[in-house]
């Protein structure tokens, strides 16, 4: 199989093209997007920092988060020793 049937036998996927643009959707906004910049950037912020930063209010950020872990485009980390 070549390259190109390769990639259109992946492009008739439709379940995959229609997570893709969920999680891009859910990206395409600008605060989801900037946790998404902090988080990479400095991994070691909580909520309320980011809430700080981004000149919003925990709730703002927590909810984004939460939609940003159901698309696994975040992971949890534990703040247990």
């Amino acid at each position: 199989m070549s390259k190109y049937q390769t990639i259109k036998k992946e492009l008739r996927n439709k379940q995959e093209l229609l997570d893709c643009a969920k999680q891009l959707g859910v990206v395409g906004d600008a605060t989801r997007l900037k946790i998404c910049y902090l988080l990479c950037r400095y991994p070691e912020l909580n909520v309320g920092e980011m809430a700080d930063i981004l000149d919003t209010s925990i709730s703002v950020v927590s909810h984004s988060v939460k939609k940003l872990l159901e698309l696994e485009l975040v992971t949890r980390r534990s703040t247990k020793p």
